[in-house]
């Protein structure tokens, strides 16, 4: 199973909220102007539009702490990476993918033209805000305590499992100790997923190992 990172970027933050899936900045430009998530384009701005105002809710109540480096205008150094202050999120609520942060204002500013060749371009004007925080970043299991993760028919469509090799579910059995090859069916087909998680197991293939066994104990009917 894949390790869940420590951290993340915004990018990743509101992909993941709108879409299940942890995008940085050029991969969620490529997948807007390309598969849209398996949603229509309109649909997936207003998915993100949605999960970028419940997450900034969340960051100005402090539950979710954000780093970011502020940007005073297109000549100044950048500073270094500091904490945000939650009361500035009252005014800095519009997410520009550009450079991963947000600007005065609301909304999603960068967004999927609506043309054939996919290139990005601004709703609207970016010189509303030229003062900005980027390349901000978020402790990742804060975001997880708060929000749930979002889905989309792209991400249905990468969790299908494939089917496990006869080979490797034979190794399985192998393996097992002679108590644990006495279990129900049921049972040893919830351990056989849990040791193979990225497979589809049935319970066919658990009566073939088995034989003629009892599938486990029958539900208790409520009277």
């Amino acid at each position: 199973m894949k390790k869940l990172p420590n951290r993340v970027t915004l990018s990743e933050a509101l992909s993941w909220l709108a879409f299940g899936m942890l995008c940085d900045k050029e991969k969620l430009k490529t997948e807007l102007v390309s598969s849209a998530f398996g949603f229509s384009i309109k649909d997936a701005d207003v998915k993100l539009a949605e999960s970028l105002v419940a997450f900034l809710e969340l960051a100005n109540a402090q539950k979710i702490k954000l780093e970011g480096k502020w940007v005073e205008g297109p000549t100044s150094t950048i500073a270094l990476t500091a904490k945000i202050d939650s009361t500035e999120l009252a005014n800095y609520r519009a997410f520009d993918i550009r450079v991963d942060g947000l600007r005065q204002g609301d909304g999603i500013l960068w967004i999927s033209n609506r043309t054939r060749d996919g290139e990005m371009v601004w709703v609207n004007n970016p010189e509303t805000s030229i003062e900005h925080y980027r390349d901000i970043t978020m402790n990742f299991k804060e975001l997880r305590d708060c929000l749930k993760a979002g889905s989309s028919p792209k991400l249905s469509s990468a969790k299908k499992l494939s089917p496990i090799s006869q080979a490797a579910l034979q190794q399985w059995w192998q393996g097992l100790s002679a108590d644990e090859r006495r279990l129900s069916q049921l049972q040893l087909l919830d351990m056989s997923k849990k040791s193979y998680p990225d497979h589809r197991i049935t319970r066919h293939l658990i009566r073939d190992l088995t034989g003629s066994r009892k599938t486990g104990p029958k539900p208790i009917r409520p009277e």
